[in-house]
């Protein structure tokens, strides 16, 4: 800065040295020319303002960095620049770097200016424009219009009309660094020479029945020139005007990059003196003549008004912006209360916030929006000024009220917007505001639907009644939907009616809160369920219509589907060792509709059990799914103790932590082991004998697999001669019980090639029957492999039983008299049996004692 290699430097004063990211316009430039900035200002990259008075460096106050001095130094000389700050959408400022030292005091002043005249930005990279809505032009007529064009390389339409076959087009034509104003129109076109920068006032003289066109520049005439006769009206209802591009009807081009002030049409050709005074100074809305005057000076929005004696419809402006850079612009200031405030400054102060002024010169425009057909007021809509935001955004309050401060002599439109909603009114102008405006009434008339179903079930594809028929009257349910608006403004209920419990409110505000409650229900625990558990849904209506259900959820019940029959007795009585299956499903009763041929019930998909099994003697914990929970489990021993029943408890679990219990007794029925007493052994008894007669060279023989039975009968007796009753148990793990039953198999090695197979089963309570068979023939042949010819003689094959002789209860259940007895010795009230534990070396445990053999003895 200040230098450039071997082309010397510079002498003199620089101060306030400045980087936007962002292309500034005139109004902008004459601000940084008056006042500084802080780094709040929007686009502002890196700023030094060489305010140190120090020193030998400057610093970016956006970025601290640093601007080394290299020769340079600071100067008292300063340039008239404020410090100052300006404020943002919210009113918000901030006045940074203020210089205090030991300590200054400050005057803190605001200041701001009304820019009575506007003009609309248009950019060829934005693609923006202006569409008029049609209209025709007199057989004489004058068109005007300023223009300031930012240059493009490409032409720039002015002002564009089609109507039928013909066109008018005003546009600027790129020459090197100058424009050339040109028009077409009856298919001609002619140079109207070039045009300077900044500002330019253009008006065209136009007579359509000779063809005379004469242009006019800052109220200079420039030249005529003869179109020959122009045919038509200018009006063609599916052709708007255009400003600021080419309309080719299918899309536009040529778009203009700059700023445009007005658009004026007379009815008449204006002379020479009027078009200059049109030029110098602001136009006279009240002027003979004055057809359709678009001033743009709307200054917000998209839409821009005619304010000329013809009745034509708003325009509206596309992707364009505004700008307060206008011609024969008319400024004045605003009136601040308080004028001024002082503001101290010093080391152990260095900021100062809350200096805050109040706009008196802006004219407040207030009014409300209400819900139709109702006492509501609608918060939180936003007011459109012309068709935009305004800065900062309009919302209506919490009262549904709106207020918008406006620079005196403002024109607007004012339209509310929310989503898709619809306002009738759809929009209010305000005219040339110069003293405040209050009472203006939207009232939003969108409406909304809500509705629902009272109903249980905590499956969703499960939905049951809970309502008695006949619903809504004293003899069945009476429930009652209610819903209101958060402030209670509105208010509506509905009985319900049907045993379905479908429900639907119409017509309803489009509120942001609307409560919807049960407030009446007439079963006591379900109303308590919906009031206290559920409570109401606050649902959104701004956007949609919405749907309400109302679901309880019963108590689960456990229900055992099998597993758990009774007899005729209406009792559950089971066998010991018997393997039973519990087929169980969870379900929630409500109201059963037999003309429907619903029976009310809802099945649950997953849940955990926990089973208490007093008839296996076990705990166990099972999960459902798919909605049947199938259990097997082996019966146990039976209970000694009157009246003999053993419990079954059943809890479940459901995902949303509802607990359910199912409990029931039953019978089980068998012999309930105690401690043995003794063990006896029976002397060995042959189960086979084979005879080998002598001399003549026969011999026996029994057939593989050929059993040989025999029984055994068991009795006992007390001191006295009183008899006992025996009770077969057969093995250490095989309870049979005192009924017949399976034979028990089992085998035994009698030689390194011969296997016994044995089978024992219990014929009555006191006799058991052992058979043997044997996987080889056995023959006393002399041609047989076990005794050969050598050794001859019979063939005998024996075994030992050992006998474990102990107590037990036998429960059993007496069909006849529905009663459970136990099998009692009458003297001493005591239970005998007799165990008999299996034999030949079965299995582990069995005693020692017990043998089987095969010998060979003489045949006499």
């Amino acid at each position: 800065m200040g230098a450039q290699a071997g082309l010397g430097g510079w002498d003199g004063l620089i101060d306030e040295f400045r980087i936007y990211h962002d292309q500034l316009d005139e109004l902008d430039l004459a601000e940084i020319m008056e006042t500084t900035a802080s780094s709040l200002t929007p686009g502002l990259s890196h700023y030094w303002k060489m305010d140190e008075e120090l020193g030998e460096k400057s610093y970016d106050i956006k970025n601290r960095h640093k601007l080394f001095f290299c020769g340079a130094h600071f100067d008292v000389d300063r340039p008239p620049v404020r410090t100052a700050g300006k404020t943002n959408e919210e009113g918000y400022y901030r006045v940074e770097s203020a210089s205090y030292g030991t300590g200054t005091t400050f005057l803190a002043e605001p200041m701001k200016s009304f820019y009575l005249q506007k003009s609309i930005k248009l950019s060829t990279n934005d693609m923006s424009y202006v569409t008029i809505p049609d209209f025709g032009l007199a057989n004489k007529a004058t068109i005007e219009t300023w223009i300031n064009t930012t240059g493009s390389a490409l032409p720039q339409t002015i002002l564009h009309k089609k109507w039928g076959t013909n066109e008018f087009n005003l546009y600027l034509n790129p020459i090197g660094l100058n424009n050339e104003l040109k028009l077409t129109l009856n298919g001609a076109t002619y140079n109207y020479g070039n045009i300077p920068p900044n500002f330019q006032h253009l008006a065209f003289t136009i007579d359509s029945l000779t063809g005379n066109v004469s242009g006019y520049l800052n109220g200079a005439f420039i030249a005529t020139h003869n179109y020959g006769a122009i045919s038509g009206s200018w009006s063609d209802h599916v052709q708007p005007w255009v400003i600021g591009a080419h309309n080719d009807g299918a899309s536009k081009s040529q778009y203009f990059n700059g700023l445009i002030g007005e658009f004026a049409v007379y009815d008449t050709t204006l002379n020479i003196a009027c078009i200059m005074s049109h030029f110098s100074s602001v136009r006279n809305m009240k002027e003979p003549g004055l057809a359709v005057y678009f001033p743009m000076n709307e200054g917000s929005g998209i839409r821009v008004g005619n304010v000329g004696s013809m009745l034509i419809e708003y325009g509206t402006l596309i992707n364009g912006s505004w700008s307060s850079f206008a011609p024969n612009q008319v400024t004045e200031p605003h009136v601040f209360t308080p004028k001024t405030r002082q503001v101290t400054l010093n080391p152990s102060v260095t900021s100062v916030d809350q200096v805050d002024f109040i706009d008196q010169s802006m004219v407040s425009v207030s009014g409300f929006v209400r819900y139709k057909n109702t006492d509501c007021f609608a918060k939180n809509i936003e007011i459109l000024v012309n068709g935009a935001s305004f800065k900062p955004p309009i919302f209506t309050d919490s009262l549904g009220e709106f207020i918008i401060d406006f620079d005196p002599g403002t024109t607007a439109t004012l339209s509310p917007k929310l989503a898709d909603h619809t306002f009738i009114p759809a929009f209010w102008d305000v005219t040339n505001v110069t003293t405040p405006i209050a009472g203006i009434i939207f009232n939003n008339v969108t409406t909304r639907s809500i509705t629902g179903q009272v109903a249980g079930g905590s499956v969703n594809t499960c939905r049951k009644s809970i309502i008695k028929s006949p619903a809504g009257m004293g003899q069945g349910t009476f429930c009652t939907v209610k819903i209101s608006t958060a402030d209670g403004c509105f208010t509506r209920q509905k009985t319900l009616i049907t045993q379905d419990g479908l429900y639907e409110f119409n017509d309803l505000p489009p509120v942001e809160k609307m409560i919807v409650l049960i407030s009446e229900f007439s079963d006591p625990k379900i109303k308590t369920y919906f009031q206290d558990k559920i409570g109401g849904f606050t649902v959104d209506l701004t956007k949609q219509d919405t749907v309400v259900d109302f679901i309880y959820i019963a108590e689960p019940q456990i229900e055992v589907l099998s597993g758990l029959e009774t007899n005729n007795c209406n009792v559950i009585v089971m066998d010991q060792g018997d393997t039973k299956v519990l087929e169980i499903k969870l379900k929630e009763q409500y109201v059963a509709i037999p003309s429907l041929n619903d029976d009310g019930v809802c099945y649950i998909d997953t849940a955990s059990f926990k089973i208490i099994n007093g008839f296996q003697d076990s705990i166990r914990i099972r999960q459902m799914s798919n909605g049947v929970l199938r259990d097997t489990f082996k019966v146990g021993t039976p209970n000694p103790t009157p009246p003999y029943f053993k419990t079954l408890q059943i809890i479940s679990t459901t995902l949303d932590g509802n607990d359910s219990e199912f409990v029931t007794q039953g019978v089980v029925t068998g012999l309930r082991q105690k401690d043995k007493t003794f063990t006896t052994i029976l002397p060995e008894t042959p189960t086979l004998v084979l005879r080998d007669p002598p001399g003549d060279g026969s011999y026996s023989f029994i057939e593989k697999n050929k059993k040989v039975c025999r029984k055994t009968s068991f009795s006992a007796s007390l001191e006295g001669g009183e008899g006992l009753q025996t009770i077969l148990d057969i093995g250490p793990d095989i309870d049979i019980g005192t009924v017949v039953g399976p034979d028990i198999e089992f085998t035994s090695q009698i030689s390194r090639d011969i296997t016994a197979i044995h089978s024992i089963r219990v014929v009555n309570q006191n006799t058991m029957e052992l058979c043997t068979s044997y996987d080889q023939r056995i023959s006393t042949s002399e041609d047989d492999l076990i005794v050969g010819h050598e050794q001859g003689g019979d063939v005998f094959v024996g075994g030992a039983l050992n006998i474990d002789i102990g107590y037990a209860n036998a429960i059993g259940f007496d069909t006849l008299t529905c009663g459970t007895c136990q099998r009692k010795n009458k003297d001493n009230n005591s239970h005998h049996f007799y165990r008999c534990k299996r034999w030949y070396g079965l299995q582990s445990g069995i005693s020692t004692q017990s043998t089987s053999t095969i010998s060979r003895k003489p045949s006499f």
